[in-house]
């Protein structure tokens, strides 16, 4: 196909900034050299020139303002954009949230940040429209795959895959491809089948004619592949918002949040069941009612508690500065729903990850938790634990423990 029919019938030849395939100009950072679409015909690239918007707008013309002060330049995004984060103060609200970017420069129809000296975080707001337009490249693999986020609206925002009409003229063809944002500026990765386009010659258009709120999109990293990423790349589904959409995600993709690299939400299956004090979830009442049976002395109002199993608990939770009693071997033990001195960070035999205060560690930007099983034998004999008291049985019990309850609350865990 010659890039004489792109011309059109205008009276003076069009000029466009394009890579001549034979030259080093990229690789060697040198100014875009200009050609006329006529006197350089024979130089139509096979491929996609500019894909990842690396050599800024180079390969792409503009319409509209949409895309004045781009490419964009690194992550940009601030967490608040993103999700609300109803703990956390205002810390989190303005801390950059790695979106996904592949590289250093990535398009965004919010934002305006065009250079590494601009102030991050800038932003242009989704007033401005327009479309910004690939050169014609000549479709040779099986595959397009690429980055994309923003509004979700196909009529107004989206990213498209043009192939000329006719060959003889250049009458620009209908979209065969489509794929608009999914109300996230979170980048998901999504891949078109173009096979029965190969060899044709094509454009690819971004598109926002949107100033509502949300009205935006964002594009970055487009490849041309021989193989369906699925083939060779441990990409994966991960749920965005309250709805799993299927959407492919890079498996090196940042992961955004904080990481707790030491927990045991299930400890109170250990040391046969006798040490700690309360459960995860279940009925509240029951889950973190009063400790007097599994805590306290024996006694004719506490016919299931254990004097020795109160003093060792006392000397396992020796930091708790709620011990009193006889000899400051006890403590108060009413629990749901007064909690008058547990739970309390300085002791270690009550339960401190009830599933509803996980959730607010997640919505402060926990995303990460490691959790381990723990268990001491000869302390499970000396508090007459009626669970398992040997570390093999415990440890399998805790662990499975652990799967149930991520099943059980798999809405955030």
């Amino acid at each position: 196909m010659s890039l004489a029919a792109f011309a059109g019938t205008q009276a003076k030849p069009k000029v466009r900034a394009i890579w001549s395939p034979s030259s080093a100009l990229l690789s060697a950072g040198l100014t875009p050299k200009q050609y006329t679409l006529e006197s350089h015909a024979d130089e139509l690239a096979p491929g996609i020139l500019n894909p990842s918007f690396e050599h800024g707008l180079l390969g792409w013309e503009t319409e509209g303002d949409a895309f004045r002060n781009q490419p964009t330049f690194g992550e940009n995004v601030v967490a608040s954009r993103i999700f609300e984060l109803p703990i956390g103060g205002d810390y989190w609200r303005e801390v950059l949230f790695p979106i996904g970017v592949r590289g250093e420069s990535w398009i965004g129809t919010f934002e305006h940040r065009p250079t590494q000296n601009s102030e991050r975080g800038g932003i242009q707001g989704d007033l401005p429209t327009g479309t910004l337009t690939s050169l014609p490249f000549k479709i040779t693999q099986p595959y397009l795959s690429f980055l994309i986020s923003g509004g979700k609206d196909a009529a107004r925002l989206r990213f498209e895959l043009v192939p000329e009409l006719e060959p003889s003229r250049a009458s620009p063809g209908f979209p065969v491809r489509v794929t608009t944002g999914h109300g996230s500026d979170r980048f998901r990765r999504e891949i078109w089948d173009v096979r029965e386009f190969i060899g044709k010659t094509a454009t690819l258009r971004l598109m926002d004619r949107s100033s509502q709120a949300g009205g935006h999109i964002n594009l970055d990293d487009i490849q041309e592949l021989d193989i369906h990423p699925a083939n060779f790349d441990p990409a994966k589904v991960v749920p965005y918002g309250d709805e799993l959409q299927a959407a492919w995600i890079d498996a090196d993709a940042p992961v955004w949040g904080f990481v707790d690299l030491h927990t045991h939400p299930m400890s109170h299956l250990g040391f046969g069941g006798k040490l700690l004090h309360g459960s995860p979830d279940g009925e509240i009442s029951k889950a973190l009612g009063d400790c007097n049976c599994t805590h306290g002395g024996w006694g004719i109002d506490n016919r299931c508690g254990n004097t020795i199993r109160m003093a060792l608990v006392s000397q396992a939770d020796s930091q708790f500065v709620n011990l009193g009693g006889s000899f400051g071997l006890d403590h108060d033990h009413p629990g749901y729903p007064e909690f008058r001195t547990w739970p309390h960070f300085t002791s270690v035999a009550h339960q401190q990850m009830w599933h509803e205060w996980l959730r607010r560690a997640w919505q402060g930007g926990l995303r990460v938790m490691v959790g381990l099983a723990v268990n001491n034998h000869l302390l499970a004999e000396g508090l007459d634990g009626e669970l398992p008291r040997d570390d093999r049985s415990t440890v399998d019990l805790q662990i499975q423990g652990m799967k149930d309850f991520v099943q059980r609350h798999s809405d955030f865990l």
